[in-house]
């Protein structure tokens, strides 16, 4: 059985960091990095969305577009924190 719970809460997630990060950094954060979280959220959802498809289709190619996916959310968040961190210490 494919349970959407995990990929939803990912979302989720990301959502929220994203209205905790603009609250602590407000207009320290520069335009671009608020566009680079924005662009997390909706590749996030998308992954979510490619999930359903995945649970409907059972079409195994989803599986490999679901971890290129996740590859580039993990990519995209390290170097978004990364440059955060940088600008706080």
């Amino acid at each position: 059985e494919k349970d959407i719970r995990t990929f939803h809460t990912l979302y989720d997630h990301k959502k929220v960091m994203n209205f905790r990060l603009n609250a602590l950094i407000g207009d320290i954060a520069s335009n671009n990095k608020h566009n680079q979280w924005k662009e997390l959220v909706e590749k996030t959802e998308i992954l979510e969305l490619i999930f359903l498809k995945y649970s409907i289709s059972k079409n195994v190619n989803m599986i490999k577009e679901m971890k290129n996916k996740l590859k580039q959310i993990e990519n995209l968040e390290v170097d978004i924190l990364t440059d955060f961190l940088e600008r706080f210490r």
